[in-house]
């Protein structure tokens, strides 16, 4: 499945593209993330609880910086997770 999305932000690139590289910032503002920590390769450690109608599902996982590239504003990452019950996971680029 293919997810896209636009939101305009008023406020300048440089400041939105220095912000979405502050990954504690960014999960303060997604509803039900949570950071647990980071590792010596640079993988961020979290938890996520997405509730869809009445179905929840709570994944564990991490999110890496592929690639960063202030010039172009480009950012790449990587995030994977899996059903804290057991039952399925998730990745996402």
């Amino acid at each position: 499945m293919i997810l896209t999305n636009e939101i305009a932000v008023p406020a300048a690139p440089d400041a939105v593209f220095a912000l979405l590289n502050e990954v504690d910032r960014v999960a303060s503002c997604m509803p039900g993330a949570a950071l647990d920590g980071r590792d010596a390769d640079d993988a961020w450690h979290g938890t996520v609880k997405v509730k869809v109608g009445p179905i929840t599902a709570g994944y564990a996982g991490t999110v890496r910086f592929l690639e960063s590239d202030a010039d172009k504003r480009r950012l790449r990452l990587k995030a994977s997770g899996a059903d804290v019950h057991g039952s399925g996971d998730a990745e996402a680029a």
